[in-house]
């Protein structure tokens, strides 16, 4: 496949943007198997409109020749007190979302967060090297992109969250971060 058929395929609706695209091109000349990931919250059962709609962007990226994995954000479900952060129904959700995407996504790969935080053996070092240069006022400006407002309402794993997220893009040693808008 040439570089100009990956990119269509990457970049094909629904992608709305793409932040740094000369960045993106470069990447398919220069890495055969670039790795990319969607982190998922697990926050009730699984609609099929966004099980196909995400589906179909994975494998769009699956047939771009791009190592996809679909990271299934347990801890950061608990955090967000989604499911009533009963852990059980959480664990169980992580197993229907898996099925789901391995059905509909052959050879996406699934990771969860409690297993990469249990097997990545630097995750926590360099979680607190990532703390280390964030501040108060970036952590409560990136909480809005998690839907926070609620300010005073926060409990202090909810401040956690965006260090774990930029410390999972590390661990999964990825190349292209794929989010919503």
């Amino acid at each position: 496949m040439d570089l100009m058929e990956r990119l269509l395929l990457i970049t094909r609706e629904p992608v709305e943007e793409v932040v740094t695209k000369n960045e993106l091109k470069t990447l398919l000349e220069t890495n055969a198997y670039p790795k990319h990931y969607i982190g998922l919250e697990l926050s009730g059962k699984l609609h099929l409109g966004s099980l196909v709609l995400t589906g179909f962007k994975i494998n769009d990226f699956i047939k771009a020749q791009i190592h996809t994995t679909v990271f299934l954000a347990d801890w950061h479900t608990y955090i967000n007190n989604k499911l009533s952060g009963n852990w059980d129904k959480i664990k169980e959700l992580s197993k229907y979302y898996s099925s789901a995407f391995r059905f509909f996504c052959p050879g996406v790969s699934i990771v969860l967060g409690s297993e990469l935080y249990e097997t990545y053996d630097s995750y926590w070092e360099n979680f607190i090297r990532f703390s280390k240069h964030m501040n108060m006022s970036r952590i409560m400006r990136s909480l809005t992109i998690m839907g926070r407002s609620e300010r005073e309402s926060l409990d202090f794993s909810q401040l956690l969250y965006p260090i774990m997220q930029s410390t999972d893009i590390k661990a999964l040693d990825l190349d292209i971060v794929h989010a919503g808008m």
